[in-house]
């Protein structure tokens, strides 16, 4: 991986940063590109908007760039786990604020040792933002249980500290017993998740039912979906278009998998042709 530019963006607008990125092609010479990926924000959507319409290099574009705007999934999929994470969303602020507590105190080292718990994985802090450290802290902050109960006995400034947050006020304190069974119930979302959505009551199916209006949001109605992605899949001759049609069905539904393979089928004879017209003889 290359990093092309570094730049400092004078303000959010979508002239702005779709500037910066057609100045940054211009610099480097760039004079192809398929596809660029961004997160998966309003902003970003108008950027490669203004990108498509004014950038400096029209030759050897596929199709007038229309398949240049690619979403960054892992983007999307930090958005749609974040969604479900709201249902335990005050007993991971808990966590989050006894571990940033406990971390490097000789104090709560010595409880440790004293328990004689084993602690080959050490406490880390997350960056709430992405969703696979904060399963890591609370997967790691849970086999400290013991040790954090009896830090809050042993330590009087614990409790008080918890109370209050970083602007002096109230804050919800250490987590209890349903902190830690709702967070203990959240770390087998792997391997319930999807029947929770259809069978399951409680916890998880509140928080596939929002994580499923999430998705659909982003993917339900394949307007958003790079169908460039979808060309790559056909090519493949382990699967071609019917395995992907199969797939459009599956998560689509008939209806609206229908117009979508009819568009799809389309951007392919579109691209095609583009390359037909402009490949030469080879």
């Amino acid at each position: 991986m290359q990093v092309l530019g570094f730049k400092k963006i004078q303000d959010h607008k979508d002239s702005s940063i779709g500037k910066e990125l057609d100045d940054c092609m211009t610099d480097w010479g760039i004079t192809k590109f398929l596809t660029i990926t961004v997160d998966n924000t309003t902003t970003n959507d108008g950027a490669i908007d203004w990108f498509k319409r004014n950038c400096i290099v029209k030759e050897d574009t596929i199709l007038d760039n229309v398949f240049i705007h690619v979403r960054c999934y892992a983007h999307i999929i930090n958005l749609i786990v974040n969604e479900g994470l709201k249902e335990v969303g005050e007993s991971i602020i808990k966590v989050r604020k006894i571990v940033k507590y406990v971390m490097g105190l000789d104090k709560f080292k010595s409880i440790v040792e004293q328990l004689k718990i084993p602690h080959s994985s050490m406490l880390i802090l997350d960056v709430p933002t992405r969703w696979n450290s904060t399963y890591t802290m609370l997967e790691v902050a849970q086999k400290y249980l013991r040790s954090f109960e009896r830090m809050e006995v042993e330590d009087g400034a614990l409790k008080y500290a918890l109370l209050e947050d970083t602007m002096g006020r109230r804050g919800l304190g250490p987590p209890d017993t349903v902190d830690w069974e709702n967070l203990e119930e959240l770390l087998g979302l792997y391997d319930h998740l999807r029947e929770s959505c259809e069978s399951s009551v409680g916890l998880l199916n509140d928080m596939a039912i929002r994580m499923k209006f999430k998705y659909d949001k982003y993917w339900g109605d394949g307007e958003k979906i790079n169908k460039l992605l979808l060309v790559v899949a056909i090519l493949d001759s382990q699967y071609k278009l019917v395995i992907v049609e199969f797939c459009i069905r599956d998560v689509l539904g008939n209806d609206k998998a229908e117009q979508f393979i009819g568009v799809l089928e389309y951007d392919i004879d579109a691209l095609y042709n583009h390359y037909n017209n402009n490949g030469g003889q080879s």
